[in-house]
């Protein structure tokens, strides 16, 4: 419930719900300023329309993007830029100073980083810039990640969620003493320098996978150049099969060549393989999707991440439609995924699960008894098994692979218990990898509770 003399501006319940719920605010026990009072408020300009007209670019003055502080807040890093203005751009826009915060209000809202270097920067931006020494501005920064929901829940209910300047003013910031915002930011810092050595380190290894299969397999990579513009290629290199000039690239041949002078015979996945087949997708419309508690798992190429099956944003059929028209491509555990449209080369092995259905975009492989399936994915995931992809595909609107051209891909094949040892020793390094990735996010989150209860005092 509200009085009537508190609404301002807006009449919709989401905006008062979210003042009313922002347990920082209503429950800390410091000081809280409206943010118009404790800082100078200033959106970013780019008057000229179109906007992407290259007679106001590629000069001496970064000019930031929404997307370039999304990208530095989720990570707490320095503000990257890819563009920049000239004179005349200078002229239409604004320059800002260093040592000020940047928030996002239009389309992704709330995201926060600190702006290091003279920029200028679109209307989506608005700097904000303490006006005295109360607020730290770092504080600013890591306040702001506890606020976001706050401020996404002030957009109106449109296509593209946006706030103005009236509407980010009120936000209520809590102040503590200054030694406890320094303590804060220390702790921020910290947490978040950990976070990105952790994940430097599971990159890495995930990095060493790679290197490691070529050792193994006797594998040497050819010197590769794409200066080159033109090339010549026999008739009978090209009769009877493939006649674009995408596909006999020197540097398919040189790839290839090097398959061929590794330790172990190169044999074609179609002879490595009991069965292949592609799932179908349900009609749309949503008439034959349900939700998880009564459904069949519906698996889609953007499910297949991390080398694995993830099943956050996965869809659920119905399951009469499974049972009378897409059993067939129900998964077992041991097959192995191939993603064949859109992004393609991407390979899994399906874990224990226990239903689930696969679309038109993947295909199910399942393999006989020369080749371990762990060994088959991870050589389709790694730099010769996706040059073979690229190779085999059609450069198309969406780009894809059929099943024969699947077939034809060719696997160095070691000795079984080679192949084991292989896959051993990468789910291994796989496995410390998402180690230290749910290490440097544990450690996140702890810092951020730690931080959320100083800031409530």
């Amino acid at each position: 419930m509200i009085n009537r003399g508190e609404i301002i501006e807006r009449f919709d319940a989401i905006y008062y719900s979210a003042s009313n719920s922002l347990k920082i605010a209503n429950e800390t026990a410091y000081p809280i300023k409206k943010l118009s009072d404790i800082a100078i408020l200033q959106r970013g300009r780019f008057s000229h329309r179109p906007r992407n007209d290259e007679r106001f670019y590629h000069g001496n003055y970064p000019f930031i993007q929404t997307g370039d502080i999304v990208r530095a807040s989720e990570n707490n890093d320095t503000i990257l830029f890819t563009q920049t203005l000239n004179e005349l751009g200078l002229s239409v826009s604004k320059l800002f100073q260093a040592n000020t915060l940047i928030i996002t209000i239009a389309a992704n809202i709330g995201d926060t980083a600190i702006l290091t270097y003279p920029a200028c920067f679109p209307d989506s931006l608005v700097t904000i810039t303490p006006k005295n020494e109360w607020v730290d501005v770092r504080y600013l920064n890591v306040y702001f990640k506890y606020v976001k929901d706050y401020l996404v829940n002030l957009a109106p209910q449109a296509a593209q969620k946006n706030i103005n300047l009236q509407q980010l003013s009120p936000t209520p910031i809590v102040i503590p003493p200054k030694e406890i915002q320094t303590e804060i930011i220390s702790i921020f810092e910290t947490a978040y320098n950990a976070k990105k050595q952790k994940e430097t380190q599971a990159a890495n290894l995930l990095a060493s996978i790679d290197g490691y299969l070529l050792n193994e397999l006797g594998i040497t990579l050819p010197p590769l150049s794409d200066k080159k513009t033109y090339f010549m290629s026999n008739s009978r290199q090209v009769s009877g099969g493939r006649f674009d000039p995408f596909y006999h690239q020197d540097e398919y041949l040189k790839l290839e060549q090097a398959l061929i002078n590794g330790k172990h015979p190169l044999i074609k996945l179609n002879n490595l393989i009991n069965s292949i087949a592609s799932g179908s997708t349900p009609k749309s419309g949503g008439d034959d999707y349900t939700d998880a508690a009564n459904g069949v798992a519906f698996i889609r190429v953007t499910n297949l991440k991390n080398n694995t099956i993830e099943f956050d944003n996965v869809l659920y059929i119905k399951r009469e439609i499974h049972e009378q028209t897409l059993k067939r491509t129900q998964l077992k555990q041991g097959n192995v995924l191939l993603s064949m449209a859109g992004t393609i080369g991407l390979s899994v092995v399906v874990p224990e699960i226990t239903e689930a259905n696969i679309n038109q975009a993947i295909a199910k492989i399942e393999v006989n008894s020369l080749v371990v399936n762990l060994y088959l994915s991870e050589f389709l995931n790694s730099f010769f098994g996706k040059k073979q992809t690229q190779k085999l595909s059609r450069p198309a609107v969406q780009t894809n692979i059929n099943l024969d051209e699947i077939k034809q891909i060719k696997i160095p094949l070691p000795p079984l218990e080679k192949q084991t040892e292989i896959a051993d020793h990468i789910r291994a390094i796989r496995a410390k990898a998402k180690q230290l990735q749910h290490e440097a996010k544990a450690e996140l989150e702890q810092a951020k509770k730690t931080i959320e209860k100083m800031i409530l005092g």
